[in-house]
């Protein structure tokens, strides 16, 4: 994952839209906010991925109130 802090070095929309396309983007704004950027083909993937995995989907399973615990 690459991080762009736009703080530090701001960049046009189509050059970030360059980097995700490649790979995934973590994007620190201006006001200090945090993003992720990825290509819609890498989500899709990371979500079969997880399908995959038994421990993801037990907790995935799990009500939301008991992940606390």
């Amino acid at each position: 994952m690459k991080t762009l802090d736009l703080r530090q070095n701001p960049i046009s929309l189509e050059e970030l839209l360059q980097v995700a396309s490649n790979e995934t983007v973590l994007i620190l704004s201006d006001d200090g906010n945090e993003y992720i950027l990825e290509a819609a083909n890498a989500f899709e993937q990371e979500v079969v991925e997880l399908a995959k995995s038994q421990r993801f989907m037990i907790v995935a399973s799990k009500p939301r109130h008991l992940l606390s615990d």
